[in-house]
């Protein structure tokens, strides 16, 4: 392969098809990791990324991924001296760049919408070519609204989820420790045929709240597959922004870091819809139990979602799960709708195999 001198510390520059690209501002998001684009840095990737030998580190990528990739082209492979630093020959090629020669970064406009204009309301329009735009990613900031005010309220950051979640979970559980400590509850008990069900008091609250844990995770399953993953008709403007509002706009731009955790509002009336499912089921003491561990489980989710598309994974696990989780964005969206584990992708048969 040829190389191309350089210090780790400073940027990563690989080459495809005799063309050179500066990745640095992407390492963090790629889908493998870093450390491959680290352990290739200075190499032709041409092969590598139509390889699907698995031996080599290399596998085939989508369009997408080339579609990206062609965003960080800074010249011809060729124009660059390769006994000299990799920081000076990047500062020649912008000098070029600046001194009239063209640019190399493909910035194409979207066929179907026009990015410099909020695209909530364009979308609705896209009719029958919805489902495949929304299926291929690009890199960029997505704005929704020409609102200032409707876009701070649908979008999110990191951050705001443990601040605004945790209270609520914390006070649902104080509730049903308090209701318990008052009286001892039924839960499974059955008015028309006598049965008294299973009576509990507070010691039971660590079981229900571990239990609603636990269920979060099939809810997020089940969310993600069934509802966030439905095809919206083609002629229905409404129910096509729907489901770009709620899914659609993250699996369009994924490494919008303002438009990947749910925002508090949609998330706060997906909340209500949960608890009153809960109290239909059981009683109220045990359905705040129930509700409290949901959201940690919530909470769990949405802030490894976020780590798997931001954060660098330093241990196999979540190295791994960083993989699958951009493979479910880039390869496969009908498969792979476990985000915080692969559990439930086990039952339902929709594991994406490598």
């Amino acid at each position: 392969m040829t190389s191309i001198n350089r210090n780790r510390s400073e940027r990563i520059c690989v080459t495809h098809n005799g063309k050179l690209y500066d990745v640095t501002d992407f390492s963090t998001k790629h889908p493998g990791g870093v450390e491959i684009l680290q352990k290739h840095a200075g190499q032709d990737v041409t092969q590598l990324m139509l390889n699907t030998d698995s031996a080599s580190s290399g596998h085939k990528h989508s369009k997408a991924a080339y579609t990206i990739l062609n965003k960080f082209c800074i010249g011809y492979a060729d124009d660059v001296n390769k006994n000299a630093p990799l920081q000076t020959n990047l500062e020649n090629l912008r000098v070029r760049q600046s001194n009239g020669h063209p640019s190399f970064t493909d910035e194409k406009q979207d066929d179907l919408i026009d990015w410099n204009k909020p695209i909530f309301h364009q979308v609705g329009f896209l009719g029958e070519n919805y489902t495949t735009w929304v299926h291929q990613p690009v890199d960029r900031k997505l704005r929704l609204f020409s609102s200032d005010l409707f876009e701070f309220f649908g979008s999110s950051r990191w951050w705001m989820v443990p601040i605004y979640w945790l209270p609520i979970s914390l006070i649902a559980m104080w509730l049903s420790y308090t209701l318990l400590s008052q009286k001892k509850d039924y839960i499974f008990k059955n008015n028309i045929t006598g049965y008294q069900g299973i009576e509990i008091d507070n010691s039971a609250l660590p079981i229900i709240v571990i239990s609603g844990v636990l269920l979060w995770s099939l809810v997020e399953y089940g969310i993600h597959r069934w509802v966030f993953h439905l095809k919206p008709p083609a002629w229905s403007p409404f129910l096509i922004r729907m489901h770009f509002l709620f899914h659609g706009q993250h699996h369009k731009s994924p490494m919008d870091h303002t438009k990947l955790v749910f925002p508090q509002i949609p998330a706060t009336f997906l909340c209500i819809n949960v608890f009153i499912i809960y109290c239909l089921i059981l009683p109220l003491a045990s359905a705040l139990a129930l509700l409290s561990g949901s959201i940690l489980g919530y909470i769990c989710y949405d802030l490894t979602h976020y780590y798997l598309h931001h954060g660098t994974p330093t241990t196999a696990y979540y190295k791994s799960l960083k993989t699958y989780h951009m493979k479910h964005h880039f390869v496969n969206q009908s498969a792979g709708y476990g985000i915080s584990s692969k559990l439930w992708d086990y039952p339902f048969n929709t594991l994406i195999r490598d």
